[in-house]
């Protein structure tokens, strides 16, 4: 049976919804990684903190922000998978990164007229690499869809 392309792409914008949360739940038990370090000692030794954000942000923020997302992607397209037979789902997974791609937009030219650039707006760009990043590669991994899909 032959099931339509948007079908697939609602399944696997719910899908992202539920990997967002397995990504955040595996990111809790993970402890984020890096929990208030001293980057070099840099610190203790001399009062300098700006490097020490500089990693707090990257890796104990940025880095696992991009991989919720990218396990975000991943799952999507695996439910989609599962659920939606048939569809042509390399195209359901690229409509759905667009439709979040939109929707990141929007949240952030939004924001921007509330408040100024924060790292809080860079995370949900970085989300927003990871969750194409997934989407895609989860996508490509797919097998080719049948004649029967096609027609």
């Amino acid at each position: 049976m032959r099931q339509q392309t948007w079908f697939a792409v609602a399944v696997c914008t719910i899908g992202t919804l539920l990997g967002f949360v397995v990504g955040g739940l595996l990111m809790l038990v993970s402890g984020a990684w890096s929990a208030s370090s001293d980057f070099l000692y840099l610190r203790a030794l001399f009062g300098i903190e700006t490097p020490g954000k500089i990693y707090q942000f990257i890796f104990g923020e940025g880095i696992p922000s991009f991989i919720q997302a990218v396990i975000a992607g991943f799952i999507a397209v695996w439910i989609m998978e599962k659920v939606a037979k048939g569809a042509n789902l390399g195209l359901a997974a690229m409509i759905t990164g667009g439709l979040w791609t939109g929707f990141l937009i929007f949240l952030l030219l939004f924001s921007l007229r509330i408040t100024s650039f924060t790292t809080e707006l860079l995370l949900s760009m970085v989300q927003g690499v990871g969750l194409w990043i997934g989407l895609a590669s989860a996508a490509a991994s797919l097998p080719a869809p049948s004649r029967s899909a096609i027609a």
